[in-house]
């Protein structure tokens, strides 16, 4: 399998409400996200409240709307 830099991304996510974890889980995303993005999370939006890299791989903070 070639690697391609424009290939869907691999996140991690943890989805908060105030400083509560909801749920954890993984995504894959054709566009790579920004801080202030919405996103679709299952039939619900989230917003992007912060992108980390962590060594190789990234991980979303995100916010129910």
């Amino acid at each position: 399998m070639i690697s391609d830099d424009s290939a869907v991304g691999d996140y991690e996510y943890e989805l908060r409400r105030g400083d509560t974890v909801l749920a954890t889980g993984r995504l894959q995303l054709d566009e790579q996200p920004s801080r202030g993005d919405v996103l679709s999370l299952g039939r619900q939006q989230v917003l992007v409240e912060d992108v980390i890299a962590v060594g190789r791989s990234r991980r979303l903070i995100l916010s129910q709307r």
